[in-house]
């Protein structure tokens, strides 16, 4: 397994959640950090973010923003100046994170001249691969989710997680289908979700053309219908 020291950069619920389920569930040989971000006037952070005193910062990885307040955005080049990050995950799981994609845009070229990549994943849970060392680490255990289950006489029997979306909502779905008919499965699957609760967002998001939330349902349902197709193959092909 790869060592890999990441700062969870939050300012509330949502983050503090996240950062909790990635030090739980991923490798021993990750080391992670909750830093609490204060909310700060766009113009100062726009202007002068140097001024901006973040505590608890060193020198890290990988940055994950799971910042709430917009104007946290523009910090993250002078952040990762002073953590020497390499690479950059910021979540937008509300409309209301983001100035916009001009404005993102502009921080990620900042970022590139830097040679630091950054992603924004929409909502988090859609984040895969893209070609950097610490992201593509990264989601190897978290991002867009991906399961495995097994089944037998129409019922699931069990569940693992091979990648999970970094709030856990997917393990606890893995662990409440064991035990439900197939027949049922999917649409179960995307309720689970909703008791979770998933932390996305029911805003619709004119970027997606959707709501984070529904895209987020769409993802695990997806996840849980290939699963179960593929347990359903196997059977097929110990029963030949």
């Amino acid at each position: 397994m790869v060592s890999l020291k990441i700062l969870v950069l939050s300012q509330g619920l949502f983050g503090d959640r996240t950062a909790k389920t990635i030090a739980q569930k991923g490798p021993s040989t990750w080391e992670v950090k909750l830093v609490h971000v204060p909310r700060v006037d766009f113009e100062q952070a726009l202007d002068e973010p140097e001024t901006v005193h973040v505590e608890g910062l060193e020198e890290c990885d990988l940055l994950l923003s799971l910042c709430e307040d917009p104007s946290s955005m523009l910090l993250l080049p002078t952040i990762a100046k002073r953590t020497k990050a390499s690479s950059i995950i910021v979540a937008i799981d509300r409309p209301r994170w983001s100035p916009g994609l001009g404005l993102e845009g502009q921080v990620k070229e900042e970022l590139r001249r830097e040679n630091i990549t950054c992603v924004f994943a929409r909502p988090l849970c859609t984040l895969e691969p893209v070609g950097d060392r610490y992201i593509d680490e990264f989601t190897k255990y978290f991002g867009k989710p991906e399961v495995e289950i097994e089944v037998d006489k129409g019922k699931v029997v069990s569940a693992t997680v091979k990648r999970s979306a970094p709030c856990g909502s997917t393990y606890y779905v893995a662990e409440k289908i064991v035990g439900i008919e197939t027949k049922e499965l999917i649409v179960k699957a995307g309720l689970l979700l909703h008791y979770y609760p998933c932390l996305a967002s029911m805003e619709y998001d004119p970027i997606l053309g959707d709501t984070p939330l529904h895209i987020a349902g769409l993802i695990l349902k997806k996840a849980v219908s290939k699963a179960l197709r593929e347990a359903i193959r196997k059977q097929k092909l110990l029963k030949t």
